[in-house]
């Protein structure tokens, strides 16, 4: 009896051994490209059980996800190009010398795993200080000043400057190392400098105001999908108040807007069907009215590729450049119903090019960009509008603005306040919620058919910008935490 009972207790250590194997083996299984966020970063779900249209959440999922980018980067997640349950993120990683490193990681939102894409660039010293590292050629004391995202995140157009003046803009792109250098000597610090891709990615300038580039106002565009940046040679030189300055020798080019009797206020690059960019402007006139305009390349024009450069190539020297037509249709019209905003807000959608902008802070309209195309106002909301996103179904994503005081205060208040920006117009939901004091939002949908909104999502707070996949049916909500813009909160609201 005692020989049967030894025999069986070593069975059971031979099963549970089996088992502790099976175990470990498993565990070494575990897929070895994913790995757990970083300790800053932190990933929450919010299951929505009523999924009932009329309720007050029309969602089935919310998630929520944190991490640290730079302050300088308005814009830091991204849907565009991402998988599925995925989001893009442009963040902070530490180093183990001390120093860190802007990356970009494809990030799984619900459960906090995430792949590093690649590297943008490196900072020389801490995050915090904003400097990056010096590179052969440029000055080393550069403190970043802006940085804007590709709409899918892989490239970056990155501002940087000194204290005396001197201004570089580059761009990195992911799996390319190195920068290209679109601009690099003394500039003007305070002016209307802003850069801008066109929406589909595939064009980038860096000076929609042409105020970089010489002074016939040049704006320089750019094929991001470039690689062969070449040497001195592709440079054109200039002066800036007896001061040498150089700018990458452009793929396309157009005129910035405005002239004695009106002022450029913003300006972007759209798509156009011919596969060339556009460029879009809007002018301050007196009184409170603002026209459009619109430059373009005629369909056959774009497919001939004719370019016209302006000054001296470095390579050339003495010699002038050779300068060839350039061949672009112009088109303006005045903007109906505005009444004058402290700042544009306006969103442009379709492939035919349809301009939403809000008149005042309740008024939605829209204009056919084609001058030929008549206007139409949308709706009245009852609420002070925030940000709003126009999406292809002909539906309106809006995010209501909750301010300390009653809504008939800013009714009549915008040409009692000054502008948002003089110089850039441009409107920013930072830059609104601190203009307004907004306190938190709410966001609805509006269907294409008139009908009234369905509520979405609750006290958004310290709003920053929203992304919509029609494809996934997701929202993405970027926000920050803390009063600190380098922390950032995305909301990912599943349809």
């Amino acid at each position: 009896m005692r020989t049967e009972t030894n025999r069986v207790g070593k069975n059971g250590i031979k099963i549970c051994s089996l088992f502790l194997i099976l175990m470990l083996l498993t565990a070494g299984c575990a897929p070895e490209e994913k790995t757990l966020l970083l300790p800053s970063a932190q990933s929450t779900e919010e299951t929505v059980e009523n999924t009932d249209p009329a309720s007050d959440f029309s969602v089935k999922k919310i998630y929520a996800y944190t991490y640290v980018t730079v302050n300088a980067l308005q814009k830091s997640a991204f849907l565009q190009n991402s998988g599925e349950n995925m989001i893009r993120i442009a963040t902070v990683e530490e180093q183990e010398d001390g120093k860190s490193r802007l990356v970009c990681r494809e990030v799984d939102y619900r459960y906090g795993f995430y792949d590093t894409e690649g590297e943008y660039f490196g900072f020389r010293e801490n995050w915090e200080g904003l400097w990056l590292d010096q590179e052969d050629g440029i000055q080393q004391d550069l403190s970043m000043e802006n940085i804007l995202p590709s709409p899918d995140g892989r490239q970056l157009l990155v501002y940087s400057g000194s204290m005396n003046y001197y201004r570089n803009v580059r761009l990195y792109t992911l799996g390319v190392s190195g920068s290209w250098i679109l601009y690099d000597g003394v500039g003007e610090r305070d002016c209307f400098l802003k850069g801008s891709f066109s929406p589909d990615g595939k064009w980038v300038t860096f000076d929609v105001a042409g105020v970089l580039t010489d002074d016939k106002g040049m704006v320089p565009v750019y094929d991001c999908g470039r690689r062969d940046y070449g040497g001195d040679g592709r440079y054109q030189t200039g002066e800036w108040e007896g001061y040498t300055c150089r700018f990458y020798m452009p793929d396309e080019f157009f005129y910035a807007a405005g002239d004695q009797s009106s002022a450029l206020w913003s300006a972007e690059l759209y798509n156009t069907p011919s596969g060339a960019p556009g460029l879009i402007s809007f002018c301050r006139h007196n009184g409170s009215a603002v026209s459009m305009e619109m430059q373009y390349r005629p369909e056959a024009e774009a497919s001939a590729g004719k370019l016209c450069l302006l000054g001296k190539s470095s390579e050339e020297n003495e010699k002038e450049s050779n300068v060839e037509e350039n061949v672009f249709s112009y088109e303006a019209k005045m903007l109906p119903g505005y009444e004058g905003m402290p700042f544009l807000q306006y969103r442009i959608s379709g492939e035919e090019g349809s301009l939403y902008y809000m008149g005042n802070v309740f008024q939605l309209w829209k204009t056919e960009m084609n001058a030929d195309a008549g206007e139409e106002s949308i709706r009245i909301f009852p609420e002070m509008v925030w940000d709003f996103l126009p999406l292809e179904s002909g539906e309106l994503l809006v995010l209501f603005g909750k301010t300390p005081g009653e809504n008939s205060e800013y009714q009549n208040s915008n040409e009692k306040r000054d502008p948002l920006n003089k110089l850039d117009g441009t409107s920013y939901p930072y830059r609104i919620q601190n203009y307004w004091d907004i306190q938190s939002g709410d966001l609805y949908l509006y269907p294409a058919d008139g009908s009234g909104g369905r509520l979405l999502y609750k006290n958004v707070q310290n709003f920053l910008g929203m992304e919509y996949d029609p494809g996934s049916k997701r929202i993405l909500l970027e926000t920050y935490e803390n009063n600190n813009l380098a922390r950032r909160r995305c909301i990912i609201l599943e349809l």
